[in-house]
């Protein structure tokens, strides 16, 4: 898996390596993966909650994927809590465009905490982000809170000098197009 790199502006003492990875399922489902290692317990965690769309995820602990089929600059941005909670939106344009995407089914989150790690993967319906032939690019990324309200921001690249999801020089990972019909999910 890809190892995502913490924001030198952002140090974290709680977690000491990240990596994250998606790939098709099968079924035509997009999962997502994400292994965050060092002390869970030093991680503001949100409580779990019903499996449910919410706002705001990145103020918290949260996984979260970039995902762009479009060379117009549009693309999605996925949420993924520990909680449970998730969200999605599309933007026309870089920060441009927010609107929430009309899901077909809601994601199913599954979070494994263990001494030393924080395991999440998400499982998405294909018909919830933009495809096209050639696949897509994604940007994987982690928002870590820790226990005294601290964030960090994570992701394969930082391209500018602050934490910024949304630029597209950070959406770095290439997968090709589902190899299951993207409209059964």
């Amino acid at each position: 898996m890809p190892a995502l790199v913490c924001h030198p502006a952002t140090p974290c003492d709680a977690i000491t390596a990240v990596t994250a990875d998606a790939r098709w399922l099968p079924d035509g489902r997009l999962g997502f993966y994400y292994v965050l290692e060092g002390r869970p317990t030093q991680v503001r965690l949100p409580a779990l909650a019903q499996a449910d769309r919410a706002d705001e995820l990145w103020r918290h602990t949260c996984c979260e994927a970039f995902v762009t089929g479009s060379t117009a600059g549009a693309y999605t941005e996925l949420n993924f809590s520990p909680s449970g909670a998730w969200a999605a939106y599309q933007f026309t344009a870089y920060r441009e465009g927010m609107r929430p995407v009309a899901v077909v089914a809601d994601p199913v989150i599954d979070v494994r905490i263990t001494e030393d790690r924080i395991e999440l993967d998400a499982l998405i319906g294909s018909r919830s982000v933009p495809l096209r032939e050639e696949g897509l690019h994604l940007g994987l990324n982690v928002v870590i809170e820790e226990l005294s309200g601290v964030l960090s921001y994570w992701a394969l690249v930082h391209p500018v000098a602050r934490p910024d999801f949304h630029h597209a020089d950070g959406f770095r990972i290439a997968l090709a197009a589902s190899v299951s019909d993207p409209q059964r999910q």
